[in-house]
């Protein structure tokens, strides 16, 4: 399926991962789940999450034996699974059909993330059965203070002016940091709402309006980098890509202070201290070197940086990346290999430590609007929660390269990799069953 081959790609996993096989009563077949979809179309609604969600479930079908072909629903254009007598219908996502070239951004061109789509097939409902799974994009809300550190960078990409700074998160968030506490307002409102959509889908002969969790993260941090700076009320919560990228750039601050901003040049390549969530631009701060350089020290002390780059050029002495010039000195480790040599490319597992007031937050929203609603909620929390190896590590193409980003938080394209997704639906659908 050609919608699926581009996050298949990105989200090819470089770590190693175990497959997620669950233990379920009844182990999950190809049969069985059509039988329970039997002429219904299933709607997978969301981000990229939803996307790679939608392609796991369809190409789980068809490694099971499911035929699969392109047909038409009362929704729109569908993916046809079949395994006689059974026949379910997949609604194709809307990038396939509209040729945008992007799958799964629906949370950066709507901002209410599926709303309109879901109000739409409130509709459909009346007419054609429908199983609805959707996210409010979870992954994108919150993060205010790193959102705002991120943008001030962006207005002032000059890494001396970010040595200025003796407390760099509070200098560069401004009032965001003055707030006490993280606001999680705006997505409690975005979350009720889309529960009442589902619950309206519900309702309908036959349909099922299905909240999905948000994706559990496992992203690393520079230890300690966080631990002065008072603001966990306002940070997002264990693993999450907040405390990773905030904490790395504390890190890149306390090297600039340390005198340290021709090295930071030259040997790592950090030419600006902004950066890109998804695809870095050549010269940008990287979060994933800081934090494996912040390893290699060992230490929170910033005088570390030239031991570590040391160690590199000697213990590559007879690599040809290691120039020498003409006096017979050795030039310093260049960023290529500084990076295929310090590059933190593997999620980790969160520390045990006692709860933080942000942990997993959305994931709470969500239970409780599921439960106000009376809606079914796709709850992966036991298949997901502690599986910091079910990610990709590196997003997309081979970990040295300086374009691609540490993603802790997509689950990786792997077989069994959304064998937690799988068992949740088939636990939804079993008590569905039973209520009608």
């Amino acid at each position: 399926m050609g919608v699926c081959e581009q996050p298949a790609a990105k989200y090819a996993s470089h770590q190693n991962t175990r497959r997620m096989a669950a233990a379920v009563a009844l182990q999950p077949t190809a049969t069985r789940l059509l039988r329970l979809l039997d002429n219904r179309t299933t709607v997978v609604i969301g981000d990229s999450h939803s996307l790679n969600l939608w392609c796991a479930l369809t190409c789980w079908l068809l490694s099971e034996g499911a035929e699969l072909s392109l047909g038409a629903s009362a929704a729109g254009p569908a993916l046809v699974t079949r395994l006689p007598p059974y026949e379910a219908r997949w609604l194709l996502p809307a990038c396939a059909s509209t040729g945008r070239p992007h799958c799964g951004d629906a949370a950066v061109d709507h901002p209410a993330c599926g709303a309109q789509e879901l109000e739409r097939l409130a509709t459909v409902a009346a007419t054609e059965p429908l199983v609805v799974l959707h996210n409010p994009c979870g992954a994108y809300a919150g993060d205010h203070v790193r959102k705002a550190v991120q943008a001030a960078l962006k207005r002032a990409p000059s890494l001396e002016r970010l040595a200025s700074h003796a407390d760099p998160v509070r200098a560069l968030c401004g009032a965001t940091c003055a707030h006490p506490s993280l606001d999680r307002t705006k997505y409690r409102s975005l979350v009720a709402a889309a529960a009442g959509r589902l619950e309206r889908i519900s309702k309908a002969r036959r349909s099922l309006g299905i909240l999905a969790l948000s994706p559990f993260t496992h992203f690393p941090e520079v230890e300690g980098a966080l631990a002065t700076l008072g603001l966990d009320e306002l940070l997002d919560g264990a693993g999450s890509y907040d405390r990773f990228a905030l904490s790395s750039i504390v890190w890149l601050t306390a090297q600039l202070r340390h005198n340290h901003t021709e090295l930071i040049r030259s040997s790592l390549g950090f030419q600006r201290p902004g950066w890109s969530n998804w695809k870095q631009g050549t010269g940008n701060f990287d979060p994933s070197l800081a934090v494996g350089v912040s390893r290699r020290c060992a230490t929170t002390d910033a005088s570390c940086l030239p031991t570590v780059l040391t160690s590199i050029r000697q213990n590559a002495s007879g690599s040809t990346s290691i120039r020498q010039n003409a006096s017979g000195r050795m030039h310093p480790a260049g960023p290529a290999e500084v990076r295929r040599v310090l590059r933190s490319t593997e999620c980790e597992a969160r520390a045990a430590r006692a709860r933080g007031p942000n942990d997993d937050w959305r994931q709470e929203i969500e239970r409780d609007a599921a439960r106000a609603a009376g809606i079914p909620l796709l709850d992966t929390q036991r298949a997901r929660l502690e599986r910091w190896d079910a990610h990709p590590g590196i997003q997309g193409g081979r970990p040295e390269r300086g374009n691609n980003v540490l993603d802790c938080g997509h689950a990786a394209a792997v077989p069994g990799g959304f064998d937690g997704e799988l068992v949740a639906l088939f636990d939804v659908l079993d008590e569905f069953e039973f209520a009608v």
